[in-house]
């Protein structure tokens, strides 16, 4: 299973908040769909996707001006290196277009006004066809977005559009295809009318994130040949890229002989580390999976990390230590009705509240709060 992200919880268990005329009323089951993706909707934030907004209206049906701002958000910053590819992938036969970000521009439906604060997503998302109006003049803006409408969209920005039309157009191509990639993976309902919610999009968006671009491989003398490409959603469209491995050195801590010079180092990866990259001091030993990207400088940061459950590493609290003698621990286990033992070699690391330490006795280890880290126990 997937870890959660060691961040502060910012989605409340039940997102009942701010209930106006924009909420949606209806009974539903999907109240707490925020404690099942809560990690998908973490990355989706640390990756840029979801805005802080978006925390009161996780468990809200999201709406097609809302999807609109979500996709123009991550397509329309990287518009000036992809837009030959955005125009060959996604436009078709239509005009291809997109808005600057703050244009004054007149809306495309009738039922967008020139004031709306979402004019300038959905003019975006309609000229590069990544989104079309209910007809030719409506738009619907505050209609819900469904499986099949997402699924269409994330298709068309995996370049599958035209492989979709040919396997039976939209919406039956689309879903069967999308589920065949795996991108319906994990939603309780994924019938083609669902209509999604937030934390229900952020699951699809995990299902995305390593899906391989699917485009033109090579050009022969009378035919063109698709394959998938190098790229996937996250390298194209976010720039980012992600490894795994045990976290060897954070700005505390370092497992090797090395000086602590403020990088943090996971298996073969050196990253420049940041304010915000604090958490991963605990990380120290574990083994992680690391979402990354460049700067122009091509120094590597961190965007996110998650634990990961391969490793053998034991963590205890200090409400959990009960007592240390030759090289045997024993604390309560997670009922915490029981106490557990175990037994380290003397070639293990061990870490004190972070820091690696190689002498220690009976009388180290008293402590009101931290943790003590046992590595290859």
């Amino acid at each position: 299973g997937k870890s959660e992200l060691s961040y502060p919880d910012k989605y409340p268990e039940s997102a009942h908040i701010n209930k106006g005329e924009d909420a949606d009323e209806k009974p539903r089951d999907n109240e707490h769909l925020s404690q099942k993706y809560k990690s998908e909707i973490k990355l989706a934030t640390d990756l840029g996707i979801f805005g802080d907004e978006i925390a009161e209206k996780i468990d809200q049906n999201i709406r097609r001006k809302e999807f609109a701002r979500l996709i123009s958000s991550i397509v329309r910053p990287n518009y000036d290196e992809n837009q030959e590819w955005y125009k060959n992938v996604f436009s078709q036969d239509k005009n291809f277009i997109v808005v600057e970000k703050g244009a004054e521009e007149e809306s495309f439906f009738e039922d967008v006004e020139a004031n709306n604060e979402y004019l300038n997503d959905i003019n975006t998302v309609y000229g590069l066809s990544l989104m079309i109006g209910k007809s030719k003049t409506r738009f619907a803006p505050d209609d819900t977005m469904t499986v099949s409408e997402t699924v269409k969209v994330f298709m068309n920005m995996l370049g599958y559009s035209s492989l979709c039309e040919l396997n039976g157009g939209y919406p039956t191509g689309y879903m069967s295809m999308a589920t065949d990639l795996g991108l319906l993976k994990g939603l309780k309902n994924s019938s083609a009318k669902h209509e999604l919610t937030f934390s229900e999009v952020a699951r699809v968006l995990y299902n995305l994130y390593d899906q391989k671009i699917f485009g033109i491989d090579k050009v022969n003398a009378d035919s063109v040949v698709y394959d998938t490409t190098d790229d996937t959603f996250l390298t194209k469209y976010l720039h980012i890229d992600w490894t795994k491995g045990r976290v060897k050195k954070t700005k505390m801590s370092t497992l090797d002989s090395g000086a602590i010079n403020g990088d943090i180092v996971v298996g073969d990866f050196r990253f420049v580390s940041q304010d915000k990259d604090s958490y991963i001091n605990d990380y120290i030993g574990r083994n992680v999976k690391v979402y990354y990207n460049e700067d122009k400088n091509e120094d590597m940061h961190i965007v996110s990390a998650y634990l990961l459950d391969n490793d053998d590493v034991i963590s205890i609290s200090a409400h959990e230590f009960k007592s240390y003698s030759a090289y045997r621990f024993t604390y309560l286990a997670d009922d915490k009705d029981r106490e557990k033992s175990v037994s380290i070699s003397k070639s293990a690391d061990v870490l004190y509240n972070g820091r690696i330490i190689s002498v220690f006795n009976e009388d180290t280890f008293k402590f009101n709060k931290g943790n003590i880290t046992l590595i290859s126990a």
